[in-house]
């Protein structure tokens, strides 16, 4: 049986730095590769000359390369050990697996063998704070309308600058440009998120409903 389990947690990784120069990271592309950790990371924040020169130097880090800068926004990519991190962890024992940060906490979501949490949970628990723990049934058939993690940020997007407000405080092209995509695309997003999340929420008894006979 699979279990899909949720949790946060703080550690002693470059995520600290996140909270400690209040930078937000925007978007994150992550690889593993020949014992390696390999991350293009989308940054903004009022402080990132500080939280780019500790990353620099921070043990777990292994190299950084500048993509693009602004005076409060960056991207960069960046090499960190596999060796002895969560990611290492999450390899090990997980099918599949996301991290995102936020204020220097990172939170993970796995997908994994119900006989495998307490052994993960305890190896993680030793690496750091751990808090918030979910864990509930996963079905890969049932979870066929889960958002993607592209479509989440996209709803926590357009929900997070008033989209969904009435009456509403942005229009769909200001948000498609705070997403960099077209109004086309940020509209067909929304209908494949509108749907999934119809289906998942009504079932089988939709087709039970008015108008779907």
């Amino acid at each position: 049986m699979l279990s899909l389990v949720t949790f946060k947690v703080r550690h002693d990784d470059w995520s600290q730095l996140t909270e400690i120069y209040q930078v937000k990271v925007t978007k994150r592309h992550t690889i593993i590769r020949e014992g390696n950790i390999f991350d293009v990371v989308q940054l903004s924040g009022e402080e990132l000359g500080g939280f780019l020169r500790n990353l620099r130097v921070h043990p777990r880090v292994r190299e950084v390369r500048l993509l693009e800068r602004s005076p409060t926004t960056a991207a960069v990519m960046l090499v960190a050990k596999l060796e002895g991190s969560i990611t290492s962890v999450m390899v090990e024992q997980a099918y599949e697996f996301s991290e995102s940060l936020k204020d220097g906490v990172e939170y993970w979501r796995a997908v994994l063998p119900r006989g495998r949490i307490g052994k993960l949970t305890e190896t993680v628990s030793r690496m750091g704070l751990l808090s918030d723990l979910t864990i509930r049934e996963f079905s890969y058939h049932r979870e066929r309308n889960s958002l993607t993690e592209r479509e989440r940020e996209v709803l926590a997007v357009a929900l997070s600058i008033g989209y969904f407000e009435s009456p509403r405080q942005v229009t769909a092209f200001e948000v498609a440009t705070s997403l960099g995509i077209s109004k086309v695309s940020f509209t067909q997003h929304l209908r494949r998120i509108g749907k999934k999340l119809a289906t998942k929420e009504l079932g089988e008894s939709a087709a039970n409903l008015p108008g779907t006979t």
